[in-house]
């Protein structure tokens, strides 16, 4: 197993990335959603030679974080009218022109914003995305009209009846969701 944690900070890539996230290069809406991209997506396009080696070598990859984050970070900040062409135009820069390898199953932890907004305080200041949470709810309500078209993408619930549930109720239907993918897409040995 490879885990891979996007973005990676500690690159030069990642260093844009952190900037741009610390509001250094404007607002929020100051950024163009296809410029703001640009960043993750090479930071991706960088890692895609150690992530196909490991799939070569039958590595399952677990990334927090991958190309999905890009989908509904920036085109939240888009019309409904925008967001088809920009999901086309980033899905043929991630796969086509940088050869980012594609998921084959995204796990989306769907998490009320008010828990992810006190879980990400309690954690470290939080960023120019996480700050505002009038943009974090059309960031979910974008993962989840996404969820909705993509069948290899499974939300997990992971609060009832508005309280959140424990790590490991979380883990246990993350798990579900991983096990049931695998046991239709691997062979089993013998």
């Amino acid at each position: 197993v490879v885990f891979l944690d996007f973005p990676r900070y500690d690159t030069p890539v990642g260093n844009i990335i952190r900037r741009y996230l610390a509001g250094e290069f404007g607002s929020l809406t100051a950024t163009p959603a296809r410029f703001a991209s640009l960043p993750y997506a090479i930071d991706r396009h960088l890692a895609a030679q150690e992530i196909r080696a490991a799939l070569a070598r039958n590595a399952v990859c677990v990334a927090n974080r991958y190309k999905s984050s890009n989908h509904a970070y920036q085109a939240a900040k888009l019309s409904l009218d925008e967001r088809n062409a920009y999901h086309a135009w980033l899905d043929d820069l991630e796969f086509n022109t940088l050869g980012v390898p594609e998921e084959d199953l995204l796990v989306l932890l769907n998490i009320p914003v008010a828990d992810a907004s006190r879980l990400v305080r309690g954690r470290n200041e939080p960023d120019i995305h996480e700050a505002n949470l009038d943009y974090q709810s059309a960031v979910l309500a974008e993962y989840l009209r996404l969820a909705a078209q993509k069948p290899h993408w499974k939300v997990v619930e992971c609060a009832e009846a508005g309280t959140l549930l424990s790590p490991d109720a979380i883990h246990e239907r993350v798990w579900g969701v991983v096990r049931d993918h695998f046991s239709r897409t691997i062979s089993p040995l013998g």
